[in-house]
């Protein structure tokens, strides 16, 4: 998950929904990207990073964030329904990706 442009409140909105979705449930662990310029100029304390650390607590589960994916000029490429790990604050991709 990513976002450019966002200001924190609808993060917030986003990442409820898949909390109450159940989503974060059924993950076996959580990969966030780059948040850029996602904030509020109105409300300056509300940080993305903190509500990132918020749902790692909440679930439990592995999660990094700041992963290069998404929206950014450089960028690696994740094969959706591959397997992959998140160990000590990595990512690895346990399988190939097919052609």
């Amino acid at each position: 998950m990513e976002e450019i442009g966002e200001p924190p409140y609808k993060i917030d909105r986003m990442l409820t929904h898949l909390r109450m979705a159940g989503k974060f449930e059924q993950a076996a662990a959580i990969v966030f990207g780059r948040w850029k310029k996602c904030t509020d100029e109105k409300h300056p304390e509300a940080r993305v990073d903190h509500l990132l650390a918020e749902i790692a607590k909440a679930e439990q589960k592995p999660c990094i964030s700041n992963v290069m994916i998404g929206h950014d000029k450089y960028n690696i490429t994740i094969p959706l329904g591959c397997s992959g790990l998140v160990k000590n604050g990595r990512l690895y991709i346990t399988e190939p990706g097919v052609l």
